[in-house]
């Protein structure tokens, strides 16, 4: 099969951008072609303000991106197109250009931006649907997207003509939600469920270390951000006896040099910095316990199944789709979200009883063979291919080739 990938990297390196390069990586593993465009967000907060209102204007619908797909699409012929990110570089317009062509084409939904200008369903410090209720117009006031006006006006205006004209709903022949939480979201907002599917990410095995888990160490991986509730985990770790305990902190973001300022006086945290993938496994199978204390619901937790690739237990909020993965899991424990006094009372716990951390990281790695390994999620990604092909041959079956 060939597959053209479309994906709109982020600023900052994360687990979508993960997501996507290890989707790529399996396709390729397993002898399939693929043709990849990628456009990067890096160089965005350089634009002038004519530069940002172009901008705006592109990310809503680019004619220039509707063509270069279209001609992409016909001197490439690929069999599927697998749209990731569009936002901004990108635009809803190439599905459409896809679409025009005859390819069929799946969306994987990675974040709510569909449904909420920041991606996030959050806001000052807490979760927030405002605009599930009165769409779009809350976000804007609040000015939800990098704290403009003009920027969330933007995503606004990108998602209101797209709405007006159906380019989600008949541009897409199938979504994927990386979960139940997602898709229960995304089909109350309009999306009809006969078109999503729920596949979750997956990750590769990763090359073992010699030695077990360091006793005491516990590990954060991923984006330095508010959201990400790094501030939470850091209160919570003040609030804990220090003696023989460790925490390390992989990754980077807008919030790093806060970080770094939060834990000057605290001998027993380390920010490690961004690490390839490589060495995030290195870290993860030398803690004993990885924590993932988001405020955010997310549309997918990577990181516990990164975990659990490694047999290492999860401690995470009790929201979404990280509580979806977890709940009933034996693998991990759950505590409220933004409540640093009861995950300082989980950790104390949960430090002080080494054994059941190391089965339930012996559960954790059962769960990851059968619900996120490579080959799991190569069939799933297989099925969903092809099923979109079918529908889009039936939906063609009166037209009589690409070129027409």
């Amino acid at each position: 099969m060939h597959v053209l990938v479309l994906h709109n990297q982020y600023q900052y390196a994360g687990g979508e951008d993960a997501s996507v390069s290890a989707e790529i990586g399996l396709l390729k593993n397993a002898g399939h072609r693929v043709t990849e465009l990628t456009v990067s967000n890096q160089g965005l907060d350089d634009l002038g303000l004519v530069g940002k209102l172009r901008l705006a204007l592109h990310a809503t619908w680019s004619v220039r991106q509707f063509r270069k797909l279209l001609q992409l699409c016909r001197d490439v012929r690929p069999d599927v197109a697998h749209i990731h990110n569009t936002w901004p570089n990108l635009s809803p317009s190439v599905s459409s250009a896809c679409h025009a062509a005859r390819v069929p084409v799946v969306q994987s939904i990675h974040n709510f931006r569909l449904l909420c200008l920041n991606g996030l369903f959050f806001r000052h410090n807490a979760e927030c649907y405002l605009c599930l209720r009165v769409p779009l117009l809350p976000g804007i006031v609040n000015r939800c997207y990098r704290g403009s006006i003009g920027a969330s006006g933007a995503v606004a205006m990108m998602l209101a003509w797209n709405r007006l004209r159906r380019s989600w709903a008949r541009d897409v022949d199938t979504w994927i939600a990386l979960s139940r939480y997602s898709k229960d979201l995304i089909c109350a907002a309009g999306l009809p469920p006969s078109n999503v599917v729920i596949k979750p990410n997956f990750c590769f095995p990763p090359n073992r270390v010699s030695g077990g888990p360091e006793c005491g160490t516990v590990l954060f991986v991923g984006r330095l951000s508010e959201e990400k509730g790094i501030g939470t985990l850091l209160e919570a770790w003040r609030m804990l006896r220090a003696d023989n305990r460790k925490l390390r902190i992989v990754g980077d973001g807008p919030e790093r040099s806060h970080v770094d300022l939060m834990v000057k006086n605290m001998p027993s945290v380390q920010v490690v910095g961004w690490c390839d993938k490589r060495r995030v496994a290195e870290e993860m199978q030398r803690a004993s316990l990885v924590v993932v204390p988001s405020l955010v619901p997310e549309t997918f937790g990577r990181t516990i199944a990164e975990a659990w690739s490694c047999a290492r237990p999860v401690l995470v909020s009790n929201i979404g789709s990280l509580a979806e993965s977890v709940q009933g899991s034996e693998a991990g424990w759950l505590f409220e979200a933004g409540n640093a006094k009861r995950l300082a009372h989980s950790l104390e716990h949960l430090l002080s009883t080494p054994n059941a951390l190391r089965v339930a990281g012996e559960i954790g790695l059962s769960l990851w063979a059968t619900r996120y390994s490579p080959e799991e999620n190569y069939r799933a990604l297989i099925d969903i291919y092809e099923s979109s092909c079918r529908k889009a041959a039936r939906f063609y079956s009166n037209s009589s080739g690409l070129d027409e």
